[in-house]
């Protein structure tokens, strides 16, 4: 599959690629192992949030420039990034985005909560205040790149995969997820909690050898967000399942709704 990904995208030559972070994950393993030359890709659209260490390691793999968009199924072209890459843009003539509690309270600006979307073109089937499963927080201030429109962070994950350290704290998958991202050694990874355990499958890059010590760093890594209590499994494998929809989750909280403290 990845191997028909990298032919047809070098054939086609594209200027634009939207597409799924762990695509590029994929694509990036496939170009490594297999020697091959990188793609070229001059603007890219990722749908996950990058540090901006894995951002620059993906343009220099592909060429491009990568910008961050929120555009879920059902609300196609939310927000986008700039080329400052300072949360993303709100497309307001188009949705009100408000930040929420559980209650579905508005909350301050600068609060990480849930998003919920009110579609204002959308007169077959309106949308309004509807709660789509993802956390962010809005944004204050102005924009470096001089643009007025109101501005959300980039994600902080899915509410379904929200966890808690060890104080009972609230710690979003974001906040695991960015623990991994930009590691050579890492080909692919996944997060899960079961109670107050956690499963943490590797896939290792082409090249990595030294699986104990980076057993240890992982384990240290995850323990300083959830908590030194914590156990940690690390599992190495080949290749790692999508959902069943097609999309990969690199955090997943097995224990959802309950989000008891993992101090036991």
């Amino acid at each position: 599959m990845v191997r028909e990904w990298y032919a047809r995208i070098r054939a086609f030559s594209p200027q634009m690629l939207d597409t799924f972070y762990i695509n590029l994950l994929m694509l990036l393993d496939y170009v490594r192992r297999a020697g091959l030359t990188p793609l070229r890709i001059p603007r890219m659209f990722v749908l996950n949030t990058l540090t901006d260490t894995e951002r620059q390691r993906l343009q220099d793999c592909f060429g491009a420039e990568i910008f961050n968009r929120y555009s879920p199924h059902e609300g196609e072209g939310v927000a986008v990034a700039c080329s400052h890459h300072v949360g993303m843009h709100v497309a307001a003539d188009s949705y009100y985005v408000e930040i929420v509690a559980a209650d579905l309270d508005p909350l301050p600006v600068g609060e990480t909560g849930r998003v919920v979307l009110t579609d204002l073109e959308n007169y077959t089937m309106p949308l309004i205040r509807y709660d789509i499963g993802d956390m962010s927080r809005l944004l204050e201030g102005d924009c470096p790149c001089g643009r007025s429109l109101p501005r959300m962070s980039d994600l902080e994950g899915r509410v379904v995969d929200t966890l808690c350290n060890a104080s009972g704290d609230v710690v979003t998958s974001w906040q695991v997820e960015r623990l991994f991202q930009g590691i050579s050694e890492l080909s692919c990874f996944q997060v899960v909690r079961h109670g107050s355990s956690i499963t943490l499958s590797v896939v290792p890059a082409a090249g990595s050898s030294d699986r104990r010590a980076a057993a240890e760093l992982y384990n240290r890594r995850i323990q300083e967000v959830l908590g030194a209590r914590v156990s940690v499994q690390v599992e190495w494998k080949e290749s790692l399942p999508l959902e069943p929809n097609g999309k990969y989750r690199f955090v997943k909280n097995g224990s959802y709704p309950d989000l008891a403290s993992l101090s036991g």
